[in-house]
């Protein structure tokens, strides 16, 4: 059910404007990872806001004594499904990027998970020699934009 919401607001939702999830769902334009948030607590699907850093191989090199709010350069939602692995999803990322797909400067890389009790710090999955099955869109092109 996740991935379907998911899919439905990459679909469905542009860039640009603003407000709260029902302006976005209105007018089909804003924050992705706020309408899709706001979606899954009300399908009643666990998930979290999350920060994330890229990881180390990305030529930044960050102090987790003392980190900072620029070090953190994605906002990502952590889905918990009931019957499996979390799921870090980037919903406002690439239009054609399937769920579950985080790109690959934050593969391995540190994320803050966002608790009303405060929170934690954790390693975003490395996906290099784990990677989902090749995506194919509709056509050459879009299999294209989707990388």
């Amino acid at each position: 059910q996740a991935a379907a919401l998911y899919r439905f607001v990459k679909e469905h939702v542009r860039q640009g404007g603003g407000g709260d999830a029902s302006q976005i769902l209105a007018t089909r334009r804003g924050s992705a990872t706020r309408l899709l948030l706001t979606m899954l607590r009300a399908a009643e699907i666990p998930c979290q806001l999350v920060v994330a850093a890229p990881n180390a191989h990305a030529g930044r090199v960050v102090d987790w004594q003392r980190p900072e709010l620029d070090h953190f350069t994605a906002v990502l939602i952590k889905v918990d499904p009931r019957d499996g692995e979390p799921v870090y999803v980037f919903a406002d990322g690439p239009r054609l990027a399937p769920y579950g797909r985080l790109p690959e400067q934050l593969w391995g890389g540190t994320a803050y998970v966002c608790d009303p009790d405060g929170g934690v710090l954790e390693i975003l999955p490395q996906r290099m020699n784990d990677r989902p099955p090749r995506y194919v869109c509709r056509n050459d092109l879009e299999t294209l934009m989707a990388r």
